[in-house]
């Protein structure tokens, strides 16, 4: 960390090349952070001696006691930082705590820092999980790994990876790849056109298609929205290849932003291709571009926020979601345990009861583990076997479980049967008629469900038995399981009666032996339990507790970690604008250049060091647009020296204009009331118009004048690098007491300080004074680009030697007089400033500004009312008694009404006492359904007793107040109303609700015959005496009764037809019979031969075989088989025979003639 070479920022002038500005600006922004480290390492090594506490005001921390280890993994090797005393981070606040940040510096060194380890931090989450180490990359060298090696710690309070990341960036840029090279290099100030814009150019904007390089073809301001000078800031962006726009306080810098990335989405085609070319905006912190990018995502546009080290941030949400199921699980677990014993349903087992016993030894609970049933159902009598009880419900729980078993309603008893009397005994154990659902719940060993669902597989099995009768020995097996249906229900109902014992602990510590559990009576023992399930539920809260607190830690990290995700997945979409800090777009350099983002936007443009601005922007850029103010604060830097001696504090923008680049800047602000713009006015800006809507914003309550400069002589606390006024915290701090009397909201009120140490004194005072934490108490530096409706600002500097320090500095009078809206209260010492600035002489002479005013003096004395530190630096404070006001209080409660009481700010000013009676009005945070209370104020809401109707379980309503549940009304209540069921017929039950539904009594259509016989739906069928007359499949019709089954009947057969039949039969004849019954022919068989006829009915299959020869012969061949036998040759020789036509035949002997002649066709 030697001092190197540094040379001058040039703000006037060219640079002579690349180099040359990369080396000034690498130099500058290097010794910028080594700076403050080199005097603090130095300084601590002259002091070895000193403790902690008194290093408090300097650039380092110091952790003394740590060691490193070393652990190497497949993938990676990590080193460990391990704190031997973790207990110094025991007070430390992990979600604002900027210690051990990813990327901090941290140097070690166990030699006094003559040689030093560098490391930068990988991540501290060991830390906030109460570890005591954390993880580290060594840059050049790590030190030796060992216990014994025991180092010195110091962390770098100015974070490093801003700097380390702009530092690289800048080593990669060169002549090629350099942006904007004859405007930040060269220093032209010349306008010239974008690359993707000509001379004809058009833009549809607010639906007017305007020539953008024809200042003419522009519209007037207001049909844009705008006004004249965020007009002509527009025109010189959208024309101009490099462009600066000036935007002094509360003119609407952002919304002239967004106004231009929404032109440039609309017209420029590259930006609106399904893959475009991405508009690029950057900013120094993540609110302002947060702010801005939340604004275009409400539009639809694609954003995409670049955001450094994405490939362990998705490493890290995976391992956050897996932790988080893990959780979730854990949690519902113990949830739904709790849930099990809260229903009382049965007995927890004695292994699941153990996890929460306090109060037995080891011998008991090893005694109770075996004979924990027994012990507490000791009065049940020893024929009752109820570990066969129990086994028969687990196996019972078993086959259901598995799918072996199905448990049916009771089935119907038959009276006249001879089992009656066998299963009337089972009837004698009354069953719900909806079987509740199995518990599957592992905690039970025995519960009144399985009880329950065991009896009635018990009932089906013997019912089943005594109506089937399987063996002989069926009466045996029956009465077995009516032995252990009898069992079953004595412990059901010992069980029943017993559940809801009052818990106890009914052991005597002193005395705690075995014997005692065994001299307990059945009542104790039961207590005794009851107070162990009690123990047990509470080691279950405790348990869900635990998970649950890691479970609310893991899913804040995890939505933290998920905006990186999202952000990856618009990427894929194609997005259209991307957003980045300075830091994140140095260190993803490499992937702006490969996304080729033409357009680059650097809001707050005047707040960037040049190095920052510059690597944000990529050799593709092709326009630049910076919006900033260069009269409000500076880039911040950490040495001061460099700031004000080399012109580092000097920013792009602020050097461009000094270099003559004309910067058009709006002129109209819509913030301010106009008594505080003119503070500003011309004293700053030579010009600053107030919008309409700032002049008629309302006055302060309970003060004269909306600004006022609070004049005093007290002065300043020196505090090592910072400084403090008491005198002006106390007065601050009881004036911003006052107006919250008045009516304000905590949130309305800011309270700036000038210095570091004011703050701080001013953040325990609130505290001690009661204010709510609300009101927000910061720095002028931190509070740049906000505002609030009331702003106090503590000036602090006061002294003999009338310095100010930085209260000189026009940009910092700039910010802090222009945060506030509708009122602007300064605490200072006029004559310090007037002596070193000429702006507050300006200042002092407004008419808003008189510290010797009258009201003023009233004011500081008002302020000082409710005093009550005794005296301070600057004297002791006066006594000022209010004149009694008769005007009603009026003053908006807490409550959110009114107060009815006169005024009485020095009585009970806060309304601490106040007893509201107006009708409360609120919803009703214990109903679900927001109701609002109709009881006084200041009462109880307690339960809702407002009237509504409750749907009840079987569909109707009712009206009952709001905090009765649905169950307890239908505990005492019949529903009156028809029930309306559907029935299985399909009509509607007209019976009452609360009865059940019996048969049917609509009258219908019996069996849908078409025959006209009304009966009720749900009696007996009668049977209809009509003719059928429908047609059977033989096409008859029906002679028989209507209630006979045919045609639409199970039967569909012809067999009940009387008609003749007059059918045509396979053997020709037509049947003579009727045509319900067999279709068999009866007249005599046709079939003969030349030797006879056979005799028999054609029906009959012919009996008689004519023994004869064949009578089939030729001149060739003769057939040798019997005449009743099939021939089975046929003579093959040529045919003798002549054809018709005279030729001879062509065919065979034995088949016959062809019928067309082959010669002739004849």
């Amino acid at each position: 960390m030697k001092k190197g070479v540094i040379e001058k920022n040039i703000i006037n002038g060219p640079y002579d090349d690349v180099n040359h500005y990369v080396k000034i600006h690498f130099s500058l922004l290097k010794e910028d952070f080594e700076e403050p480290l080199r005097a603090s390492v130095m300084f601590y090594k002259k002091q070895k001696a000193l403790m902690s506490e008194t290093l408090k005001n300097i650039d380092i921390k110091v952790y003394k006691g740590v060691t490193v280890s070393f652990n190497k993994s497949k993938k990676k090797s990590f080193y460990y930082v391990n704190f031997l005393n973790p207990f110094q981070f025991s007070g430390v606040d992990w979600n604002t705590s900027k210690n051990f940040m990813h990327g901090s510096l941290v140097l070690l060194s166990n030699d006094n820092f003559n040689k030093l380890y560098l490391a930068i931090v990988e991540d501290r989450y060991a830390l906030e999980k109460g570890k005591s180490w954390i993880r580290v990359n060594f840059l050049i060298e790590s030190p030796p790994c060992s216990k014994r090696n025991i180092f010195v710690m110091l962390e770098c309070k100015n974070f490093f990876e801003p700097y380390y990341q702009v530092l690289t960036a800048l080593l990669n840029l060169s002549v090629k790849n350099f942006p904007m090279y004859k405007y930040i290099i060269s220093s032209e100030t010349s306008k010239k056109l974008p690359a993707y814009v000509n001379r004809e150019t058009v833009y549809k904007i607010c639906g007017h298609n305007i020539q953008i390089c024809n200042p003419n073809d522009w519209p007037v301001a207001e049909k844009l929205r705008l006004n004249d000078s965020q007009l002509q800031a527009i025109q010189t962006a959208l024309t101009s290849e490099f462009s600066l726009i000036q935007g002094p306080p509360g003119t609407g810098k952002t919304y002239t932003c967004l106004m231009i990335i929404d032109i440039l989405l609309n017209n420029i085609n590259f930006c609106k291709m399904p893959h475009p070319n991405p508009i690029l905006i950057v900013c120094f912190k993540n609110h302002a571009l947060d702010q801005i990018l939340g604004s275009l995502l409400k539009k639809n546009v694609k954003v995409l926020r670049i955001v450094p080290g994405i490939k362990p941030l998705l490493k890290a949400i995976n391992e956050r979601w897996h932790s988080l199921e893990r959780l979730q699980k854990e949690i519902n677990k113990y949830n739904s345990l709790m849930s099990h014993l809260d229903e009382r349903s049965g007995i927890v087992s004695f292994a699941v009861l153990s996890k929460g016993l306090t109060n037995l030894s080891q011998n008991q609970q090893t005694w109770l583990r075996n004979n924990f049933i027994n012990w507490l159902f000791c009065d049940i009598s020893s024929q009752t076997d109820i570990n066969k009880v129990i086994e028969l419900c687990s196996q019972t729980r078993e086959d259901i479980k598995a799918g072996k078993l199905s448990v049916v309603q009771n089935p119907p008893v038959s009276k006249n049967g001879s089992t009656f009397e066998i299963l009337q005994i089972c009837d004698t154990f009354e069953n719900d008629s909806v079987m509740k659902q199995l518990s599957y719940s592992s905690i039970f060993i025995l519960s009144l469900n399985d009880l329950e669902i065991t009896m009635n597989v018990l009932r089906e099995s013997i019912y089943f038995k005594c109506r089937n009768k399987l063996n002989v020995d069926f009466i045996s097996d029956v009465e077995n399981e009516l032995k252990l249906f009898n069992d079953c229900r004595i412990v059901y109902l010992t069980l029943k009666e017993r559940i809801n014992t009052r818990a106890s602990n009914v052991l005597l510590i002193k005395n705690n032996k075995l014997d005692d559990l065994n001299s307990l009576n059945v009542i104790q023992r039961w207590r005794l339990y009851q107070y162990w399930v009690k123990e047990l539920r509470r080691y279950y809260q405790r348990r869900a507790n635990s998970f649950q607190r890691e479970y609310e830690d893991d899913k804040v990290m995890f939505d933290e970690l998920g905006n990186v995700k999202k952000a990856i997945k618009i990427e894929r979409f194609g997005a259209q604008v991307i957003g980045a800090t300075t830091t994140s777009a140095a260190r993803c350099q490499h992937l702006l250049t490969l996304l080729k983002p033409k357009i680059g936007n650097l809001e707050k443009a005047a707040e960037l060091l040049e190095a920052h601005a510059v690597v944000s922007l990529s050799k593709h850029c092709q326009h630049v647009i910076l919006i900033g103010d260069h009269q409000q604060l500076r880039p911040s830097t950490a040495s001061y020296r460099l700031e004000t001696d080399f012109n580092l504090g000097v920013s792009l923008f602020e050097r461009m204009i000094k270099n003559g680049l004309h910067a058009p800047m709006l002129t109209v602000q819509h913030r301010m009331r106009p008594e505080i713009s003119a503070l500003i006015t011309p004293s700053i800006y030579s010009k600053l118009d107030n919008h309409a809507t700032v002049c008629n914003l309302p006055d302060v309550m309970g003060i004269v004048k909306n600004v006022y400069f609070i004049d005093h002589n007290n002065f300043e606390n020196e505090m090592d690098v910072s400084k403090m006024n008491i005198h002006e915290c106390d007065l601050l701090l009881n004036l911003c007491k006052y107006l919250l009397q008045q009516g304000y909201d905590a949130s309305e009120i800011t309270i700036l300080a000038t210095y570091l140490a004011q703050k701080t004194y001013m953040l325990s005072a609130r505290e001690r004074l009661g204010l709510p934490t609300e009101i927000t108490i910061t720095s002028v530096d931190n509070f740049q680009g906000e505002e609030n409706r009331i702003i106090l600002l503590s000036l602090v500097r006061c002294n003999e030697d009338n310095k100010v320090g930085f209260l000189s500095v026009e940009n910092r009078i700039c910010v802090a007089l222009s945060r506030a809206k509708e009122g602007l209260y300064v605490a200072g010492n006029m004559p310090s400033l007037i002596a070193n600035s000429k702006v507050w002489a300006q200042i002092n002479q407004k008419e808003t500004i008189d510290p010797v005013d009258e009201c003023t003096k009233e004011l500081q004395k008002l302020a000082l009312l409710d005093y009550t530190e005794g005296d301070s630096t600057g004297g002791e404070s006066e006594n000022f008694d209010l004149p009694k006001c008769n005007e009603p209080c009026g003053i908006k409660l807490k409550c959110g009404h009114t107060c009815k009481k006169k005024c009485h700010v020095n009585e009970d000013p806060l309304h601490d006492n106040y007893v509201c009676h107006e009708i409360c009005g609120l919803k009703n945070i214990t109903c679900p359904l927001k109701h609002k209370c109709k009881k006084e104020c200041y009462q109880q809401c307690g339960e809702c007793v407002h009237p509504c109707k409750k749907l009840l379980s079987c569909g109707h309503s009712v009206k009952r107040e709001c905090h009765i549940s649905v169950k307890d009304i239908e505990q005492n209540y019949k529903c009156l109303e028809i029930c309306n069921k559907k029935l299985r017929c399909g009509h509607c039950c007209i019976d009452l609700c609360s009865e059940p539904c019996g048969l049917c009594k609509e009258m219908v259509i019996m069996n849908g015959c078409g025959h006209k016989i009304l009966v009720k739906c749900g009696a007996p069928l009668s049977a209809c005496n009509h003719s059928c007359d429908k047609l059977l499949q033989c096409g008859h019709k029906c002679k028989g009764k209507c209630s006979n089954q045919c045609d639409n009947g199970i039967y569909l057969f012809s067999c009940y037809c009387k008609e003749l039949c007059k059918a045509t039969l396979g053997c020709g004849h037509r049947c003579t019979g009727t045509c319900g019954e067999s279709h068999l022919c009866k007249q005599k068989c046709r079939f003969k031969c030349r030797h006879g006829k056979c005799m028999a009915r054609c029906s009959d299959p012919c009996m008689a075989k004519c023994g004869v020869k064949c009578a089939r012969k030729c001149s060739h061949f003769r057939c040798k088989r019997k005449c009743w036998e099939q021939c089975d040759t046929k003579c093959l020789k040529d045919c003798p025979l002549l054809l018709p036509c005279g030729h001879p035949c062509q065919g065979y002997c034995g088949y016959k003639c062809p019928p067309v002649c082959t010669q002739c066709d004849k």
